[in-house]
């Protein structure tokens, strides 16, 4: 990841034989790419009742694209002459958009409760919904190209209980995920 542009560059050379010289002709199979990522994100937060709820919705745009080399010259000895200029920045070969959602609550039984709970104890009830995407992170065909990204959805609920002024805490968490295009 260059730090830099955000960007997630890969290649692959596979070598023919060590005895070869000179040494750019060991290059038998070679590919050159280049991955962008782009995102778009917005959360808002909201205390309700003096913070008795707690709620978040977020939404986030993911913007993939993937930049693949054109073919490498190939020589009479089939060895290929690598070549960093053949990656052709100006259209990508691959690209998806998508736009995530997620929300969730908790909701502080205690200020329900008030001095009905013993001193120095809290408990939260939480639930949350979240889309999931994995850019270009999915699956190739035969041919090269990637099959719909993988995504999805995640479902979660549980509480938590703070004791002693929150000095011992336990939570409990119940999940489930469920995926598309995982092939």
């Amino acid at each position: 990841d260059d730090p830099t542009t955000h960007e997630i560059r890969s290649g692959t050379v596979n070598v023919h034989h060590l005895g070869n010289t000179p040494h750019d002709r060991l290059s038998t199979n070679t590919s050159l790419t280049r991955d962008t990522l782009g995102t778009l994100a917005a959360v808002l937060q909201s205390h309700w009742w003096d913070a008795l709820l707690v709620s978040t919705v977020g939404w986030r745009e993911d913007r993939v694209k993937r930049y693949t080399a054109s073919p490498f010259t190939r020589r009479v000895d089939q060895t290929l002459i690598f070549d960093p200029a053949n990656l052709d920045t100006s259209t990508p070969t691959d690209a998806a958009t998508e736009d995530t959602l997620t929300y969730s609550g908790v909701l502080r039984v205690d200020k329900i409760l008030g001095r009905r709970m013993p001193d120095g104890m809290d408990l939260d009830v939480h639930y949350a919904w979240s889309e999931n995407f994995q850019g270009l992170a999915g699956p190739r065909s035969v041919h090269g190209s990637f099959y719909d990204a993988p995504s999805g959805e995640t479902k979660e609920m549980g509480f938590s209980i703070g004791l002693l002024n929150d000095r011992l805490f336990f939570r409990a968490n119940w999940f489930e995920t469920q995926q598309q295009n995982m092939t």
